[in-house]
C-alpha cells in the first residue's frame, strides 16, 4: 500500500499533465550529449535547438514570458561575429570554413543558448522528468573533472547551499559552513595550488597589453593570434570577436604567469574578450530576473551554483555544461512560474 502511494505520487508529479512530443524530444535529447566527442558538443547543442524549434512550430505556447535582456545579448552577439576578423581572400581557412565558423565558432552557439532557453520556457507543458536526464548531460563533465582533478563544483555548491540554508535554518547553515571548512582544511594545499594561477590569470584576460611586435612573422601572425596574448582592455567595448578557427578554444597566454598558456577560467571574462564588457549589461539583466523569480525557494541552489562556477571555471564554453546549464535554469524558471500561479488561483 505504501508503496503503492509512492508509485501515485510519482506518477502524479513526472507524468501530470502528460507531456507532449515537445517535452519527450527536449527531455531525452538532453542526454544526448553525453555521447558524441568532447569537440563537437557545440554543435550538438545547436542542433538541439534547432529541432526544439522545428518540433515548436506544432505547439502552442503554455505561457508567454518575454526577455528583453536575451534580444539584446543575441543582437550583441550577432555583431561580434563581424569584428576584428582577420582579413580573408578566396582559398583562404577562414574562407572555406566560413559556414563552419558560423554554426559554432560565431554567434549561433549563444543564439541557439538563447533560444533552447525561452522554448523550454514557452512550450513546455510538464518538464520533470527532465530532473532524470539532465545528470547525464553532466556525466562528461564529471569525468573530466575526475580525471584532472578539479573540485570547482563542490566548492560552488557548497557556498550555495551555504547561503540558501543561512537565510532558511541557521543550524543548517552552521552544519555545511563546518562541513565546507573541513573539506578545505583538509585538501587546503590542492585548493591553494588550484588557485594560485587564477588570479594572474584573470588579471592578464582583463588588463593584458602585450608589447608591439617585432619582425615580419610576428606582424603576420599578431592579428589571428591577438586572442592568445591581448585582454578585454584592449577592445573593451566591442570585444575581440570569436575563435578564428585555428586557435586552439579558450586558450589565453599568461604573461604574469610564465608565460603559460592556460584555460580561460573565468566565463564573465572570457564572455566580454569576445564580445565586449558592455555584454555584463543584458547578462546582468538576465540573471538578476532569475534569481528574482526563484527567491525563497530551494531553486536558488543550483542557479546560484551555476553563477559562482562560471566565475571559477569554463562552464559554458564547453557544449555539454552548456546544455545542462541552459536547461536547469529553463526548468527551475518554468516551476517556479508554475508554483506562483498556484498561488495566485
Amino acid at each position: 500500500m505504501i508503496l503503492k502511494g509512492v508509485g501515485q505520487k510519482l506518477y502524479d508529479y513526472f507524468l501530470r499533465p502528460r507531456p507532449t512530443l515537445f517535452d519527450i524530444i527536449a527531455i531525452y535529447g538532453i542526454g544526448g550529449v553525453g555521447l558524441v566527442p568532447r569537440p563537437i558538443m557545440g554543435f550538438y547543442l545547436c542542433g538541439f535547438a534547432w529541432v526544439l524549434w522545428m518540433v515548436g512550430f506544432s505547439y502552442p505556447n503554455e505561457r508567454n514570458e518575454c526577455f528583453p535582456s536575451l534580444t539584446i545579448f543575441c543582437l550583441m552577439a550577432f555583431s561580434s561575429m563581424f569584428i576584428h576578423t582577420f582579413y580573408y581572400c578566396v582559398n583562404s581557412i577562414t574562407f572555406q570554413y566560413l559556414n563552419f565558423y558560423l554554426l559554432f565558432e560565431g554567434w549561433v552557439y549563444p543564439f541557439c543558448g538563447c533560444a533552447i532557453f525561452v522554448l523550454l520556457v514557452n512550450k513546455g507543458r510538464n518538464l520533470r522528468l527532465m530532473w532524470v536526464t539532465l545528470p547525464l548531460a553532466l556525466i562528461p563533465g564529471i569525468e573530466y573533472a575526475i580525471k584532472g582533478g578539479r573540485g570547482s563544483a563542490i566548492f560552488a555548491l557548497g557556498i550555495a547551499s551555504l547561503a540558501y540554508f543561512f537565510s532558511k535554518n541557521k543550524k543548517v547553515g552552521f552544519l555545511i559552513l563546518f562541513l565546507l571548512a573541513s573539506f578545505f582544511l583538509i585538501n587546503k594545499d590542492w585548493f591553494m595550488k588550484k588557485w594560485d594561477c587564477r588570479v594572474p590569470l584573470w588579471y592578464d584576460m582583463t588588463f593584458q597589453k602585450p608589447e608591439n611586435p617585432v619582425g615580419i612573422q610576428d606582424v603576420l601572425l599578431q592579428k589571428p593570434f591577438e586572442q592568445y596574448t591581448h585582454g578585454v582592455i584592449n577592445h573593451p567595448l566591442l570585444g575581440h570577436g570569436y575563435n578564428k578557427l585555428i586557435l586552439r578554444d579558450n586558450f589565453f597566454l599568461s604573461t604574469s604567469w610564465g608565460e603559460t598558456g592556460l584555460y580561460r577560467q573565468n566565463d564573465y571574462i572570457n564572455i566580454a574578450h569576445a564580445m565586449g564588457a558592455l555584454i555584463w549589461i543584458p547578462l546582468g539583466m538576465f540573471m538578476w530576473r532569475i534569481f528574482t523569480q526563484v527567491k525563497g525557494s530551494w531553486f536558488l541552489i543550483p542557479c546560484l551554483t551555476i553563477a559562482i562556477l562560471s566565475f571559477v571555471q569554463l562552464t559554458m564554453f564547453w557544449g555539454s555544461n552548456a546544455l545542462f546549464v541552459v536547461c536547469m535554469l529553463a526548468l527551475v524558471y518554468g516551476e517556479s512560474l508554475k508554483k506562483k500561479e498556484l498561488i495566485w488561483t
